[in-house]
């Protein structure tokens, strides 16, 4: 047998009595390759994917939050249609409760209170699916555009200049395909939501005001949504410089941790594992100074909001509480009374 043919140099009949003696770098062994089979078989057919690609920048427009979004504009449309759903269902329980009360148990009308109950039993059960079907279909949107913009930064990084990658730290690059995009995911996800039912909250809670008592939407208006404003305008303004700092600094943290980690060897060579904690421990030192200056920020606002709200309540009780109060107290007089 030649010595280049047969099995001598580990030819056709040489693999095939490794494999199946179950040997390494033989193939692989047949039970083994039966468990492969037996977890493809629930594995889900993935279509194949048309790339494209081209060193030169397409002519796309400038990539901000409308361009990215207009795409989708009608999953953006079918989300704010279930958001409009939920917001109405969760708002309509404090309405639900003022009827029941002035016209149910006030009165003593015990029909009236049923009906507003099981109105109000009806109210809740379609404001969980409405956010359950919100939340799924906003989620798996939100991961969608996550992947679009994963590979426009990706091919982005391709284009780039060797000269580029000379000057900037890997550890930056890394930062702004991880974590900073796991901060656009929130805002995908839950941040534009919870705009549009703060929004709608909003509106809703204005009109009905108008409705029940339009002087006392007018003082809320007047005294309450600028003072609101006002604060919102200026932690706009403190947290957008906080944040940037906060991804500057984490960007930093991440690319001394990356250099330190391909080059422990070098560093321990030189012996500079003391030096390079002491460099690192400034480098965290200056992102959490930047958390926070951010956290400052936010519990001058939250702490500002929550006694705006407050005050805000006092307000709304103020000229309707005792009326109330003392109407409700009179028809439990009557009633008793009468008895």
């Amino acid at each position: 047998m030649s010595a280049w043919g047969g099995g001598f140099f580990g030819g056709p009949q040489a693999q095939d009595a490794a494999r199946d003696a179950g040997l390494p770098h033989a193939g692989v062994p047949g039970d083994l390759r039966a468990r492969v089979e037996e977890v493809l078989q629930d594995e889900p057919d993935y279509p194949p994917v048309e790339v494209r690609f081209s060193h030169r920048q397409p002519d796309d427009p400038p990539l901000t939050l409308r361009t990215f979004l207009w795409p989708h504009r009608r999953a953006l449309a079918v989300a704010m249609l279930l958001v409009i759903l939920e917001t109405t269902m969760m708002q309509s329980g404090p309405l639900l409760a003022q009827i029941g009360i002035d016209r149910g148990v006030i009165p003593g009308n015990t029909d009236v209170l049923l009906v507003v109950a099981a109105v109000f039993l009806g109210s809740v059960a379609a404001h969980a699916g409405s956010s359950f079907l919100r939340i799924r279909f906003t989620g798996r949107m939100g991961e969608k555009l996550m992947y679009a913009l994963r590979i426009r930064v990706f091919s982005h990084y391709q284009r780039l200049s060797l000269s580029f990658y000379t000057k900037e730290k890997a550890g930056v690059l890394m930062t702004r395909m991880t974590s900073d995009l796991e901060a656009l995911t929130m805002l995908f996800q839950e941040g534009l939501v919870n705009l549009a039912v703060q929004g709608l909250t909003l509106v809703v809670i204005t009109a009905v005001l108008f409705i029940l008592n339009p002087s006392l939407a007018a003082l809320t208006l007047l005294v309450v949504l600028p003072a609101t404003f006002l604060l919102s305008i200026w932690f706009r303004r403190v947290s957008d410089r906080c944040y940037g700092l906060v991804r500057d600094r984490i960007s930093e943290v991440l690319a001394d941790l990356q250099e330190s980690l391909s080059g422990i060897r070098v560093i321990t060579a030189h012996n500079r594992r003391r030096h390079n904690v002491v460099h690192h421990n400034n480098v965290v030192g200056r992102h959490k100074d930047a958390n926070l200056e951010g956290v400052r920020a936010a519990a001058v606002y939250s702490s500002t909001a929550e006694a705006i709200g407050i005050a805000r309540s006092a307000l709304q009780r103020l000229p309707a509480g005792p009326g109330v109060y003392a109407q409700a107290a009179r028809s439990a007089r009557e009633r008793a009374l009468g008895a």
